[in-house]
């Protein structure tokens, strides 16, 4: 058996807390929350820390970086917008629970969930609340945004309106959907846990296009794994 090449990373990062949000790079600066309740900026070239934010709760959700501005939420309960150039806040959101949902931006919209229950649009450069919908579920998975509609999984998958907010069809999956949605090409991706103990999985695949919204259930080419 060949020798195993042993790879060194080039450099580490301590928190004071695990990290078990993704990071997001931009323009050689990498993102990133720990459960020490902190945001970090550290230069993804030498590690060195360029700037951290101090939330009231731990950071969990992954964020998203716009226009010189980094986007994430805080199981205290906010959402927050944090100007990238020196780590100082520009707004926040409060909601009435955790926000472990990792934030999607499009345009002047940003969108994310919170274990409220609800999905948020929010002006991007003020905070203000565009609309916002309650799904009767905690929302924990990251919205996707395509097109013209944004999608969320809680207990069943969710099409919104991105403008208005409006419901354009919802599909049942007999499950919650925890993990992020993937949609490439017009066709959406995501998985299902079927049960509390994690035993059962479906998969389900969508073709977006030329479906026709009333008979989504009907008409949708899905499939499952087991």
């Amino acid at each position: 058996m060949p020798d195993t090449e042993i790879i060194s990373p080039k450099w580490k990062f301590k928190t004071a807390g695990e990290v078990s949000s993704s990071p997001v790079i931009s323009d050689d600066v990498g993102y990133f929350g720990s459960k020490d309740n902190h945001l970090y900026a550290v230069d993804s070239k030498t590690g060195e820390e360029k700037w951290k934010f101090k939330t009231g709760g731990e950071v969990v959700s992954s964020p998203a970086v716009s226009d010189g501005v980094v986007y994430f939420g805080s199981k205290d309960n906010h959402l927050y917008a944090v100007d990238i150039k020196n780590g100082k806040e520009k707004w926040k959101f409060i909601t009435e629970h955790w926000v472990v949902s990792s934030p999607a931006v499009s345009d002047d919209t940003i969108y994310f969930g919170s274990n409220d229950n609800h999905l948020y649009a929010l002006n991007k450069s003020t905070g203000k609340n565009k609309w916002n919908f309650d799904t009767g579920s905690m929302v924990t998975s990251s919205p996707k945004i395509y097109n013209d509609s944004v999608f969320v999984g809680v207990d069943k998958l969710y099409a919104f309106d991105t403008k208005s907010g409006k419901v354009k069809w919802i599909y049942e999956t007999g499950g919650g959907i925890i993990n992020e949605i993937f949609i490439s090409k017009g066709i959406i991706y995501f998985g299902s846990v079927q049960d509390l103990n994690y035993l059962v999985y479906q998969f389900f695949i969508f073709q977006l296009q030329d479906i026709l919204v009333r008979k989504l259930k009907e008409e949708a080419d899905s499939w499952h794994l087991h």
